[in-house]
């Protein structure tokens, strides 16, 4: 039995691969054009340091992550019409691997982020360190069994000498279960990193009501957005998109109305991991190995500015000791204290009825 050309059907499905395929080289233009603008804040932050773990886990998010889109771009767009077929089984487990690398390195690189902000807890660093170990053994065992055992299908086909797909097919609907595990480590990961954020403005309430500074003061942190601050930091921000990029896939795999929305999820999630987990360390530089406060006030050094806090509407540092009409903490002197110049000037020119 032959089935007809539906000639609908097949540009149908080449419209769709022709925007994956765009959206796929304009994530991979993103990853590496982000590594060239920071590849001195790298050799600054990583290169020119000690070697430790957090510089390997470096290394391991950031190229694996260009060798994961490198190869996305080698497989659809250099590899010759003719052999094409013939790397395409293997196209998907190189990409399992890699993406595997990435998201498991990143987390890594949260999880020591949160150790820090903890000060170093021994309860903290040995639960998460034990829950990372179970999430990568799950996602090890899950790409195995979904690739191996299941015979997972390499689909391959060729709509023109620049427009091929090439994509795993027949992979068990429980795979996804690697999505749920890493979404519910990243919210964990979020939860103990707001729960220290809010820790640490609570305790600065009492300081913030002695400070002479307006910005500081405890009653406007409402109106001037302390909250938000706290809550958009990196150490806080990028753990809840991971949530988010988690959710996505799940939805994406899950939801049969989102079946082609796959292509651009597994393209954002690879995009977003490798990024995640770089600029975490380059944004924080030396923060990163430090508590909250650290991170906190390094994002306050702006104030230091006098063009950014008029362009903010806020007051300076430098005038920080000045009171002023709108603080709820140093009150504006009565006038009967400030005294006019022209009391002052008859007494030092005032002459005494005893003086020769």
């Amino acid at each position: 039995m032959t089935t007809e050309f539906d000639p609908v059907l097949f540009a149908e499905l080449a419209w769709i691969s022709k925007k994956g395929q765009y959206f796929q080289l304009a994530a991979a233009t993103v990853v590496i054009w982000d590594h060239v603008t920071t590849f001195d804040s790298e050799v600054e932050l990583i290169w020119r340091q000690r070697k430790s773990l957090i510089q390997f886990l470096y290394f391991l998010v950031r190229y694996s992550g260009d060798a994961l889109f490198l190869h996305t771009v080698a497989v659809l767009l250099l590899i010759p019409e003719e052999n094409f077929l013939e790397p395409c089984p293997s196209y998907t487990r190189v990409q399992v691997v890699l993406g595997g690398i990435v998201l498991n390195s990143m987390q890594a690189i949260m999880v020591h982020r949160v150790v820090s902000m903890y000060r170093h807890q021994e309860n903290v660093y040995r639960n998460l360190r034990i829950a990372l170990g179970a999430l990568i053994c799950v996602s090890i065992v899950v790409a195995f069994f979904s690739l191996n055992l299941q015979r997972a299908v390499a689909y391959s086909f060729v709509y023109a000498p620049t427009l091929r797909v090439c994509a795993a097919w027949d992979i068990p609907r429980w795979s996804v279960i690697t999505w749920f595990m890493a979404m519910v480590f990243d919210f964990s990961i979020w939860i103990l990193s707001a729960k220290e954020g809010l820790r640490y403005l609570r305790e600065s309430q009492e300081l913030t009501l002695q400070s002479s500074s307006r910005y500081l003061t405890a009653k406007n942190w409402s109106k001037q957005g302390i909250l938000f601050r706290v809550l958009l930091r990196d150490s806080i921000a990028f753990p809840f998109i991971s949530v988010i990029v988690a959710l996505s896939n799940i939805l994406s795999w899950l939801v049969p109305q989102l079946i082609f929305a796959g292509t651009y999820t597994t393209a954002i999630s690879s995009v977003t991991i490798t990024l995640l987990g770089c600029r975490l360390i380059l944004n924080l530089r030396d923060a990163y190995y430090h508590p909250f406060a650290e991170e906190f006030h390094r994002s306050l050094r702006v104030l230091d500015d006098p063009e950014v806090m008029e362009m903010a509407d806020l007051p300076s540092s430098s005038n920080s000791h000045r009171p002023s009409v709108e603080s709820d903490v140093v009150p504006t002197p009565p006038p009967a204290i400030a005294l006019p110049a022209t009391t002052l000037t008859p007494r030092r020119t005032y002459e005494p009825p005893h003086s020769p």
